[in-house]
C-alpha cells in the first residue's frame, strides 16, 4: 500500500499524525501488510504556499525531517519512507494499486489531515504508535512546555508548571520537563530536563512511554504521543480563542466539542488553562474508568 503525503495541500508539522492513523487504518480495512510513506514536494520552496507559520522554508524542512519522517518509524506497519519530486511521482503510482488518500490526484491534491481524524482513530481505538522495549519507571512524570512565538496564548504557563513541579518533587516523583524548541531552557534551572526529547521524535517518544504520567498543553508533541497505547496522558489549555484550530467552534466541528474526552482510560483532557491549582487537582483525581469501544 501506498501512502502519498502532498506537501502541496499539506504542512510538514505533527498535523501529520492524522494523515498517519488514517492511512493505517485504511491499511487494516485493506487488509495489506505494510505502507510505504511518499512524501512529494510543493510550489513554494517545497511546500505548500499558505500565511501560517513558520514561514522560513529551512525551518519547514527541518520539520518536514524532524517530525514526519521520523514519526513513520513510530508505525511498526511502515516499510519505508520516501521523498521523491513531482515528476517521479507518476511512475511512482503507476506501480501501486492500493494508494491513499483514497481517490488521489496528483494534478489536484486534497488535505487528509486535521484533528477529526486522530479523534476518529482514537474513538476507534486504532492507537498504532509504538516504541519497543521501554520499562515504566514508578515516579516519572515527563512535563512537555509550549513556548512559540507564534500564537503565543496558547503556550504553557511556565510559572504554575514550576508550582507543580515542586509539589509533585516534594511527593517523591521525579519530574522531567522537555522544553519547546524555541526555549533556551534558562527558565527550568535547577530542574531536569531532557533537551533531546525536545528534537528527537524517537526519544520523545521513549521517554513518554516511560514514564508514570505525561503533562502538557494542547500541542503537536501530546497528539502524536496520544496515538501510542503505552502512554499516559493529561492535556490542559485546550482552546484559545485568538489562534487557529483551537477554539471551541473548531473542535466542536471535528467531533471533539468543549468537555468531552477521546474515549481512552489513560488519556484524559482538562478543558481548563493550565494553572497550578487545576493541574494538580486533575493529578489527584487520576484517570476515569472509561469503556473502550470496539474498533
Amino acid at each position: 500500500m501506498l501512502a502519498v503525503y502532498d506537501l502541496a495541500v499539506s504542512p510538514p508539522t505533527y498535523d501529520f499524525i492524522g494523515f498517519l492513523v488514517t492511512a493505517e487504518r485504511q491499511r487494516i480495512r485493506w487488509g495489506e501488510k505494510s505502507i510505504t510513506f511518499v512524501i512529494v514536494g510543493g510550489p513554494k520552496n517545497g511546500f505548500r504556499e499558505d500565511n501560517l507559520p513558520p514561514h522560513d522554508p529551512e525551518v519547514r524542512r527541518k520539520m518536514l525531517d524532524n517530525i514526519v519522517k521520523p514519526m513513520c518509524t513510530l508505525l511498526p506497519t511502515c516499510d519505508s519512507v520516501l521523498e521523491i519530486p513531482r515528476t517521479e511521482l507518476a511512475d511512482v503510482l503507476a506501480q501501486h494499486t492500493r494508494i491513499f488518500p483514497m481517490g488521489y490526484d496528483a494534478l489536484s491534491p486534497k488535505p487528509a489531515y486535521g484533528t477529526k481524524f486522530f479523534v476518529k482513530a482514537s474513538r476507534a481505538q486504532v492507537l498504532p504508535l509504538m516504541v519497543n522495549d521501554v520499562q515504566k519507571e514508578k515516579g516519572l512524570i515527563v512535563i512537555t512546555l509550549r513556548q512559540s512565538h507564534y500564537w503565543p496564548t496558547r503556550n504553557s504557563d511556565v510559572a504554575e508548571w514550576l508550582k507543580v513541579a515542586r509539589a509533585l518533587i516534594d511527593q517523591g516523583k521525579r519530574v522531567v520537563f522537555v522544553p519547546d524548541t524555541e526555549s533556551d531552557g534558562s527558565e527550568l534551572e535547577g530542574f531536569d530536563v531532557d533537551r533531546l526529547a525536545s528534537t528527537d521524535i524517537t526519544h520523545r517518544a521513549r521517554l513518554a512511554a516511560q514514564a508514570e504520567l505525561n503533562l502538557s498543553v494542547n500541542n503537536g508533541p501530546i497528539w502524536m504521543l496520544s496515538m501510542m497505547p503505552q502512554v499516559s496522558i493529561m492535556a490542559f489549555r485546550m482552546v484559545a480563542a485568538d489562534a487557529p484550530a483551537v477554539s471551541p467552534a473548531y473542535f466542536a466541528s471535528q467531533g471533539l466539542p468543549v468537555g468531552s474526552q477521546l474515549d481512552r482510560p489513560n488519556h484524559k483532557i482538562i478543558w481548563q488553562d493550565d494553572t497550578a491549582e487545576v493541574i494538580l487537582a486533575a493529578i489527584d483525581e487520576g484517570f476515569p474508568d472509561t469503556k473502550r469501544k470496539a474498533a
